[in-house]
């Protein structure tokens, strides 16, 4: 599911976790989720992560917004009361 988070966080430009995952769930059936992309033109010089780091990078995207997630639903739940 790498790919996934990796395109998800593309597609939303990284700037919300909520739109990355709102991403994931209206594209999580298409025929080519788990086909990578190629990047054309990315900065020459610049220094990539190494797979390790794009992996504890989205491990650490998701449980963040899993976070958010929870907290949003346990204060929706206060509000309910």
């Amino acid at each position: 599911p790498s790919v996934r988070c990796q395109k998800a966080l593309l597609v939303t430009g990284g700037k919300s976790l909520e739109k990355a995952i709102e991403w994931l769930e209206e594209h999580q059936n298409d025929a080519d989720i788990d086909e990578p992309w190629t990047v054309v033109g990315s900065a020459p010089g610049k220094p990539k992560m190494s797979v390790e780091e794009q992996r504890k990078r989205i491990q650490d995207a998701i449980q963040k917004a899993k976070s958010q997630r929870q907290q949003s639903e346990a204060e929706s739940e206060k509000e309910r009361e």
